[in-house]
């Protein structure tokens, strides 16, 4: 079963995306967290920032921006069992 979480950062509602995203990897240990944004430098800096972190990372571009869906690699169950 994969496990998902969805944050809603657009409207510029997040002033610190990398501390988001630190916060998020460090609480949520979900397979997939799907993370919406409406500007395509919001989108590198989540890339950059969750690659280093583990993540795949697959982009869509939606009518009212963007959405970042960050998946762990299948083999994170296993190390955190």
């Amino acid at each position: 079963m994969l496990l998902h979480h969805l944050v809603d950062a657009r409207k510029r509602s997040c002033t610190d995306p990398i501390n988001l995203l630190q916060s998020l990897f460090d609480e949520y240990r979900c397979g997939l967290i799907e993370i919406l944004v409406d500007f395509v430098d919001e989108v590198k800096t989540i890339e950059d920032f969750s690659l280093d972190q583990g993540f795949e990372c697959e982009v869509v571009e939606r009518e009212d921006g963007f959405s970042v869906l960050l998946k762990r690699d299948q083999n994170f169950f296993l190390e955190v069992l």
